[in-house]
Formats: C-alpha cells, structure tokens, sequence
C-alpha cells in the first residue's frame, strides 16, 4: 500500500473519529428517533468515542473516551501518563466546540469531558432562564467536585470560559492540577472577575467593535430584564463547514456583569484560586483580542502565570489550528499534572 493511500485512509478515520465525537456531543438520547442509544459506536475503529450520563446533581457530562481508549507506547520507553482534561466553552457556544481537540487527545490515550454550560449547547434551559452565574458554571463545579479522591483534572477554558475555570479553581483547588486559559483573561487574586470584560466592553465600545454580534434585552415576567448576548458570524474566522457548525448551533449568553460572584473583590483568594498553576495560551492572530493586550494582561498577574502562544492561531484555535493546541495542552498536562 502506497504513501498516499495510507495518508488518506488516516485522514478518513480522523474524519470519522471527529464526527463521531461532534455527533456524541450533540445528540441526547430520545431526541431522535434512530438515535436513541447511549453509546455512539464507529464501525471497525478500535477506539471507541463515548459515553454520555448523567452526574448526581443531574448534568449532562459527555465523556469522549470512556471505553477502550487508545493506549500509545513507544518501543522501550514508559508509557505516557493518561490526564484527565475537562474542557469549557466559551461564550455563546458548548462542547461541541472542542470536537476535533477531544479526538485528538482521546485518540492519544487521555480521559476527556466536554460540558455544557448552563443554557449553552444542548442544555435545555434558555439564557435568561439562568439566575447567577454560578448558576450558569453549576455543570463544571459539579463536575470537578465529583472527581475521584487523589485524581487532579486538568481545565481548560476558551475565552469567556476562563471565568467558570476562576471559580471551579477557587471553590476546588486541591482537585485541579493545571487550568489552561485559551486566548481568555487570566483573574486577579482579590480582584472582580468581571474586570477584563468591563474594561474590554469600555475600549471597544463602537458600532463595529463586536463583529457582528448583538446585545438584546429579555423581559422577565416577575424579575427585572436581563441583557443577552449573542456572537455574530463575523467574530468566528472559521472554514465554511465550521462557521456553518458554528452558526447554527451557537446560542445567546449572558455575560453576568452585574452578579456578585462576578463584580465580588473577595471572590478569588490566594488559598483557593491563586494556588492551582495557571497558563496562558496567547493566540498570535487573534482579531477579537489583540496577543500583545493577552500578554500584557499575562504580565500583570505576576511569575505565577505561564505564558505559552500558538503561531497562526486566530481566536478560536480548536477550529484553526486544533492539532497544535491538543499538543500544547498534552505538553502542559505532563508538566503539571
């Protein structure tokens, strides 16, 4: 068998393996009525994506690797630690975000969950139907509370996400390893988390600063409106399958700038937050968030912050340069974890 065939034989079974994954993390079971198993099974693919269940506060955890995961080992050498990394999505989007990353590190041997925030991806609530924030970040709280005694997670936040990341750190620093902060504002200790997103809102506050995306108010009938975010299509520099994806399945948010949890000074403390390592992965061709202003935001948090960057990455690098972010978050695992 020639070269060329194996390479498009491996690139039809990546294929497979990511929509495979994509497929689990959208369909719910008895939401159609040919897809109504809990496992989703790849013909003739050694490694099989998935098992979807419900966790004891009643969230839906997508787990891409439960069964017979792959396991990697060169000739001679120790075989790589498995690292169990809960990926959270940023604003307006859901797990689905992550597909390819997920495929890429389950293909490699390592635990992955990808959740769904509060009225975000196939979470049935609506956005204002979310009271607090930490309301909103209850399925990545519950989900990092419920690790085993002795296992480390490993969290990994796009944007926005950061902030759930902030808090599950604070409320169980002993169950994270390492939190990972892709193109997303790394807190201060002592500080609002809402600080960034006030001073982003405040220096890009014309017509065109937001790409396309709109605010919209939604009344309450017995609670005061609350204010809705949704990302346009021009925030979202993907391949025409992606952005396809993207928009059909992203959805409108809060940013919760008025919550306690959000605007509190004493939220984030030094025994909680500020003892789990930190990362910054600063994406160099990112449009909504400039790398310098990512690195300068890096620098005021101190030497407690570690700074890694993705050449060619735009602001969503789980669509733009995939491979090159499962690999730095497999390098960090095994540095931290």
């Amino acid at each position: 068998m020639g070269p060329r065939r194996l390479q498009l034989i491996f690139r039809a079974t990546c294929h497979v393996l990511q929509d495979t994954a994509l497929a689990k993390i959208l369909v719910r079971p008895g939401n159609h009525p040919v897809m109504k198993k809990r496992t989703l099974r790849c013909s003739r693919m050694p490694n099989t994506i998935g098992k979807e269940s419900t966790n004891l506060q009643g969230h839906r955890v997508i787990d891409l690797c439960h069964h017979e995961r792959l396991e990697t080992m060169e000739s001679g050498k120790k075989q790589q630690q498995q690292h169990h990394f809960v990926l959270v999505h940023g604003v307006c989007h859901g797990a689905w975000c992550w597909y390819k990353v997920a495929t890429i590190l389950e293909s490699a041997g390592h635990r992955v969950t990808a959740l769904d925030m509060a009225a975000c991806g196939a979470s049935p609530l609506r956005a204002e139907e979310v009271r607090s924030f930490d309301e909103y970040s209850r399925p990545l709280l519950d989900a990092v509370a419920a690790a085993p005694p002795g296992e480390k997670v490993v969290l990994v936040g796009h944007s926005f996400g950061g902030q759930n990341l902030a808090l599950a750190m604070e409320r169980h620093p002993d169950k994270v390893a390492v939190a990972v902060f892709v193109s997303a504002a790394v807190p201060f200790v002592g500080r609002p988390m809402s600080l960034f997103l006030e001073q982003h809102l405040k220096e890009h506050s014309t017509p065109d600063s937001f790409l396309g995306s709109k605010f919209e108010i939604v009344e309450r009938e017995s609670e005061d409106p609350v204010e809705t975010f949704l990302l346009g299509s021009e925030c979202m520099k993907l391949n025409e399958q992606d952005l396809k994806l993207a928009t059909m399945l992203v959805r409108p948010s809060q940013l919760f700038l008025k919550d306690g949890t959000m605007t509190g000074e004493s939220v984030l403390t030094e025994g909680g937050y500020g003892a789990v390592s930190r990362v910054l992965v600063v994406t160099e061709e990112d449009k909504m968030w400039p790398a310098e202003d990512q690195r300068r935001v890096a620098a005021s948090c101190g030497a407690g912050v570690e700074v890694r960057a993705i050449e060619g990455a735009d602001h969503m690098p789980m669509f733009s340069k995939p491979a090159e972010l499962a690999q730095l978050l497999m390098d960090v695992a095994e540095k931290y974890a």
